[in-house]
């Protein structure tokens, strides 16, 4: 710091006084004096708990400020998810359950949004195809409609009535709980299928008469096989 001051140079200097205990910061400014060629020096001493105060304040409202953002932040996320989350999750339900077979569903989302719009598109669709079930239900003969692998995906009502079994109760199971004499044996329709023979005939535990069972493939949009219907 002497050798600024001799020299006419600006100096900082800090240091805690043996007094008091107080670390101070001292600046010098050079400073000339008429038309004298000795440098003078203009010293300023701050203790550095003033200069750090306002620092220190600045940073606990930054960080406060900081924090209560966060927070907001946080809970609008929140807000927001399950806005959107909640609403996913009831039409997720909604389309298992057509999946299942339960076309009387309700799927209500009355926001004009894509959810909205997805939800009337699945409620459309389960109308739909309630009404393609009940056609099948309409029909006097029974309707039978296996996978490959032979287990039911669909029976109509014409069904029940003749075998006494429920929808709901055998959907998924192997469509020998019909059982009718060509159950299990070469003269079920669908080995007759495979055989490349499309019609059969069987009688019905209980009932008195001989029935024409007629079994063709089911395919998909790709024309692939994928069930058969009795």
């Amino acid at each position: 710091v002497q050798d600024a001051v001799r020299t006419g140079k600006e100096a900082t200097e800090e240091k805690e006084s043996l007094s008091t205990g107080i670390r101070s910061r001292t600046v010098f400014v050079p400073v000339m004096i008429g038309q004298t060629k000795t440098p003078w020096s203009f010293g300023v001493s701050i203790p550095m708990d003033k200069v750090m105060a306002n620092a220190r304040d600045m940073t606990i409202v930054g960080v406060s400020i900081g924090v209560v953002a966060l927070l907001i932040l946080v809970a609008v996320i929140i807000m927001v998810s399950r806005s959107i989350t909640r609403p996913l999750v009831r039409l997720t339900q909604g389309a298992q359950a057509i999946a299942d077979g339960q076309l009387d569903v309700e799927m209500k989302h009355d926001s004009q949004d894509e959810l909205g719009a997805l939800a009337r598109a699945l409620h459309e669709m389960a109308q739909k195809l309630f009404m393609y079930v009940s056609s099948l239900d309409a029909v006097p003969f029974p309707v039978s409609v296996t996978d490959m692998n032979m287990n039911w995906v669909f029976l109509n009502k014409a069904v029940e009535n003749m075998t006494g079994l429920k929808r709901a109760e055998m959907l998924g199971k192997p469509c020998n709980n019909w059982n009718a004499d060509i159950c299990k044996t070469e003269r079920c329709g669908i080995e007759c299928l495979r055989r490349g023979q499309k019609t059969s005939f069987f009688q019905q535990p209980g009932i008195d008469a001989d029935f024409q069972v007629d079994t063709a493939y089911m395919h998909n949009v790709k024309g692939e096989q994928i069930g058969h219907i009795e």
